[in-house]
């Protein structure tokens, strides 16, 4: 639908308080119109960072975590939330099923470091010779296997990334 039919249809449910993480032009117009009494949003970058990042295509260098101004966006609302190490819950077996996955590719336990290279936009996609450096400083300096992971569309981005680093099992598409 609509980006206007959204807008009425947040504005409906009548919401007390906006929290905008996206923080565009979309989800501020989204923001504006639902009828919040409270609206904020996370400070994604600076006017300056943004125009760099848009128009001369430079790569944005975050002072923080995100997840740290993530939070920073709660801070109006009164919420002081702090940062907490996200805990994993696997079902049941998923555990031994990773175990014999990593043993059926002949790796020991602990004996590899994943690398996830795939970002829906190429503007946050850092460059594959970049992760073929990481890839390849990993295993020469720390005789650990890359495994590089990812959706069947970063297969071939995957496998670049493995011959730049000429180390690294490509498992993209497959997990």
């Amino acid at each position: 639908g609509s980006l206007s039919a959204l807008c009425m249809d947040v504005r409906a449910v009548g919401y007390d308080a906006i929290v905008d993480l996206h923080h565009n032009a979309r989800s501020g117009a989204i923001a504006l119109r639902s009828g919040a009494r409270l609206r904020t949003a996370y400070r994604k970058r600076s006017f300056s960072d943004t125009l760099r990042v848009r128009f001369l295509r430079g790569t944005f260098r975050a002072d923080r975590r995100l997840v740290d101004r993530y939070l920073d966006a709660l801070r109006p609302l009164g919420i002081d939330a702090p940062y907490r190490r996200p805990v994993f819950h696997l079902p049941a077996g998923a555990r031994e099923a990773g175990r014999d996955r990593v043993s059926a590719l002949g790796l020991k336990a602990g004996a590899y470091a994943v690398l996830v290279p795939g970002a829906m936009w190429p503007t946050k996609r850092w460059p594959a010779e970049r992760f073929s450096e990481v890839a390849r400083r990993i295993a020469r300096e720390l005789g650990l296997t890359p495994l590089l992971l990812g959706s069947a569309r970063e297969r071939v981005l995957c496998e670049e990334i493995a011959s730049g680093a000429g180390d690294g099992v490509v498992l993209a598409g497959e997990t």
